[in-house]
């Protein structure tokens, strides 16, 4: 299965960087990366595709900045998981982001070490994320299949039990009446 990373950074030069960095993940078809070069760009992926696993953004992006987009990734998917890279690591910055449900914060110039690790976190959060919210789904429809299956039961069965207590009560019975 294809992870699908979305880089959202008005640096177009990042997006050769990144094919580079991932040449082999992309070619062995690990991973698929999107780019978008402005927030209001991203936020529209994120809509069209709902399978997108991870977020890299920038903070400073023309249109909705990186901070503000991390306010709309949970209404627009939230089991996605949401790494900050940018130049602007100081600790209002880090804070902010990780108050708005931020999975990481790396600064730039971007050690890709760090980056792959960080990014490897990421993605098995967003999968389990995932899976859970699966699981979930799964549970409820078992639930309410369950529920319709033992109304559908009930109805008829009070229709029968109703006057069959009615007659077991009533003590004048003629002898050749089988209740069983």
């Amino acid at each position: 299965m294809t992870i699908k990373i979305l880089l959202a950074d008005d640096e177009e030069d990042l997006e050769t960087l990144f094919r580079q960095q991932f040449r082999q993940q992309i070619q062995s078809k690990t991973y698929e990366f999107l780019f978008a070069h402005d927030g209001h760009q991203a936020l529209a992926m994120l809509e069209q595709q709902p399978d997108i696993a991870v977020l890299l953004s920038d903070i400073n992006m023309p249109g909705i900045d990186g901070l503000t987009l991390l306010t709309k990734v949970p209404h627009v998917n939230p089991v996605l998981r949401t790494i900050i890279v940018t130049a602007y690591g100081d600790m209002l910055n880090i804070r902010t982001a990780m108050n708005e449900g931020a999975f990481d914060f790396l600064t730039k110039p971007i050690k890709f070490s760090d980056l792959k690790k960080t990014l490897e976190k990421a993605i098995r959060a967003a999968t389990q994320q995932r899976e859970m919210a699966e699981l979930k789904a799964m549970d409820e429809m078992k639930t309410r299949f369950f529920a319709n299956v033992t109304h559908e039961l009930r109805t008829p069965l009070s229709l029968i039990v109703s006057p069959v207590d009615n007659l077991l009560e009533t003590a004048d019975l003629p002898p050749n009446t089988n209740i069983s």
